[in-house]
């Protein structure tokens, strides 16, 4: 049940952009999980939009990684979202 619904194995079928942020000291979610998902998803040909923090942990603590974040989601977005 588990690879049923595991989004590194059903990559393939993400067809949307993605956007991948992660905060490289994260031991919550540590970076290598976010970097097999990154390549699980070049490997189908959707190649994400990939950011990472390096004085980061689990979420943006300080107020420049969260303007970074922001502007970038906000470009993302503009680019994907258009009519």
């Amino acid at each position: 049940m588990i690879a049923a619904h595991s989004p590194v194995l059903q990559a393939a079928r993400i067809k949307a952009p993605v956007m991948l942020a992660f905060g490289e000291k994260d031991r919550r979610v540590p970076l290598v999980h976010g970097e097999r998902m990154r390549k699980a998803l070049t490997a189908a040909g959707n190649e994400p939009v990939w950011l990472t923090y390096a004085d980061e942990g689990h979420g943006l603590a300080t107020e420049k990684n969260r303007v970074d974040y922001a502007e970038r989601m906000a470009a993302f977005l503009a680019r994907h979202l258009q009519p």
